[in-house]
C-alpha cells in the first residue's frame, strides 16, 4: 500500500511539472499543415478522411480560442473522434474528442479539458463530423 501511495504522489508531482513545462497548462496552439479525422466505435475504426485547408484553419482557430484551462493527464483513452494533426514544426498532435472532453497528446505531453456541449459542437462541425 505504501508503495502505491508513493507512486501516486510521484505521478502528481510529475503532472504538476508538466503544467509548469507546458506554460501552466496553456496550450501552445500549433500551426497545422494537415490533419486527418478518424471515427471509432468500440475501439474499431469506422471511417477516416483528410481535412480540407478550410477545415484545418477552423481546427487551428478552435485550438487558439481554447488555449487555457488544460489539465495534465496520465490516462489513455479509446478513441472516438480522433484528429491527427501534423504541425509545421514537425510535431504530431493527437486530439481525441470524447463526449465533452478533449484529450490531446503531443510527444510526451498529455492534456485534457472538459468543455460545454456548444464548444464541442463547434469543434466537430469545423472538422466535418455530423452529430
Amino acid at each position: 500500500m505504501i508503495e502505491t501511495s508513493t507512486r501516486q504522489s510521484w505521478l502528481l508531482v510529475v503532472a504538476a511539472l508538466f503544467c509548469v513545462v507546458l506554460s501552466a497548462c496553456d496550450l501552445d496552439a500549433p500551426k497545422v499543415t494537415s490533419a486527418t479525422v478518424s471515427i471509432y466505435q468500440a475501439a474499431q475504426p469506422l471511417r477516416s478522411w483528410q481535412l480540407s485547408r478550410s477545415q484545418v484553419s477552423s481546427l487551428e482557430a478552435w485550438l487558439a480560442q481554447h488555449r487555457t484551462g488544460w489539465d495534465p493527464d496520465m490516462a489513455t483513452y479509446e478513441p472516438r473522434i480522433l484528429i491527427t494533426a501534423n504541425a509545421a514544426d514537425g510535431s504530431v498532435w493527437s486530439i481525441n474528442v470524447l463526449g465533452t472532453v478533449v484529450a490531446i497528446v503531443r510527444g510526451q505531453a498529455k492534456l485534457k479539458q472538459s468543455f460545454a456541449r456548444a464548444d464541442i459542437d463547434s469543434l466537430v462541425a469545423a472538422i466535418g463530423v455530423s452529430p
